[in-house]
């Protein structure tokens, strides 16, 4: 019985149809944007669902990404971004490069504040 080597997956490499590796070469296509409203808009008839006044209402406290607007509201991609189109012709976007997190555990701050706020009270109690 013969075995077969395994050849280790490289990263950024592809294997071809005869088994040799390549080196693909990743093209950034453009830096992610968030947007925050600089006003309050005046909704016209198609935007009077909650759904974009959900979307205002995230843009107005904070800068947001289209991912996080898509997926917060429940409204298609291609919708938002008609949303968005309409309020930047009106001038009512702020616009800004999306920044990295600083580590991987900033998306856990949100766990420890409740983890903190939790203790504190039960230790308040005793």
């Amino acid at each position: 019985m013969q075995v077969a080597a395994r050849i280790p997956r490289m990263p950024g490499a592809q294997a071809n149809r005869g088994g040799q590796f390549q080196k693909v070469e990743k093209e950034v296509v453009g830096v992610m944007k968030e947007y925050r409203l600089s006003a309050w808009p005046d909704l016209s008839a198609p935007y009077h669902r909650t759904a974009y006044r959900r979307m205002i209402c995230d843009m107005s406290h904070r800068y947001v990404s289209l991912q996080h607007l898509v997926s917060a509201s429940g409204v298609g991609k291609q919708q938002v971004r008609q949303f968005m189109a309409m309020l930047d012709e009106r001038g009512l976007l702020l616009e800004r490069e999306a920044t990295q997190p600083d580590s991987i555990f900033d998306s856990l701050k949100p766990i420890g504040g409740w983890i903190m706020r939790t203790l504190s009270a039960e230790l308040g109690r005793r």
